[in-house]
């Protein structure tokens, strides 16, 4: 809510997403093409559907997996954009760009599962999210499965698109060294859609320390920080113009905490929906 949306919703039709994942290099060549096929084909498969029913199905998987491939691939160009534009920002208001750190994107299989997803949808896909996520865990069908009837859900009720509000998939923190520092930092982005110059727009604002621990548990992995959304702002139509990122701003104190419950400086971040992965 109240970031502006990169697509329209006819865009998230088969034509448009073939297009886009054309013009990203991932099927403008023959082989590349069938071997796409191929792998949906054998998720198919590994989720024990017959021929027969793997063909009716494959429209459906093609247009919602393929939806996922194109907007992570959008990620994976905008997060290098991202980390340089932060690291200048954190050098010109912090005095130090070691002060930011960037995360890693996503991985696609994290960024495709079902506990993902779940979050960005609606409630009725969110209550079929929660019977495949019991099944799976109860070990009633098998996790191939599992997202073909995910994938199919969302190509059904048109929310191929739901990843759009996945807004941590490229993103980094910015670590303070006091609640002082911290305040003022923040306060350079409480004016919504302003750009600053290292050509970032203010898209969004959520502030982690005024939420309870429920909350705070399932939206911020138990860790209070600040997250600050920002788009990527270019006059040309590279792939990463418009793509929103996520700045998450920490005490040194409260990050270095996350650190020691997690390898790596992904920190809780990795341990997110790896059981659905």
């Amino acid at each position: 809510k109240g970031h502006r949306s990169e697509l329209a919703a006819s865009e998230d039709t088969l034509e448009a997403v073939t297009y886009h994942l054309f013009t990203f290099g991932v099927l403008n060549r023959r082989g590349q093409v069938q071997a796409f096929k191929a792998q949906l084909l054998n998720l198919l498969e590994r989720a024990e559907y017959s021929a027969e029913d793997a063909a009716v199905r494959l429209p459906n998987m093609f247009l919602s997996f393929s939806a996922n491939i194109w907007r992570h691939r959008r990620a994976c160009v905008a997060a290098p954009i991202f980390h340089e534009r932060v690291r200048r920002l954190a050098g010109r208001l912090l005095r130090n760009s070691d002060r930011y750190r960037p995360f890693p994107v996503r991985r696609l299989g994290e960024f495709c599962s079902i506990g993902a997803q779940a979050r960005v949808v609606e409630r009725q896909l969110q209550a079929k999210a929660e019977v495949l996520m019991n099944l799976q865990l109860q070990g009633h069908i098998s996790a191939a499965r599992a997202q073909v009837k995910w994938e199919e859900a969302k190509a059904e009720r048109g929310a191929c698109g739901c990843t759009l509000g996945l807004l941590d998939v490229a993103c980094g923190a910015i670590v303070c060294e006091d609640a002082a520092e911290l305040n003022g930092f923040v306060e350079n982005f409480n004016k919504q859609y302003a750009v600053v110059e290292e050509g970032l727009r203010i898209t969004g604002h959520i502030n982690g320390f005024a939420l309870g621990l429920n909350d705070l548990i399932k939206a911020f992995d138990g860790t209070p920080h600040t997250k600050i959304h920002m788009e990527l702002v270019g006059q040309s139509r590279a792939p990463w113009v418009d793509y929103i990122c996520e700045m998450q701003v920490y005490l040194r104190s409260h990050y270095e905490l996350m650190q020691l419950g997690a390898t790596g400086t992904l920190g809780a971040r990795l341990r997110r929906n790896l059981l659905y992965d």
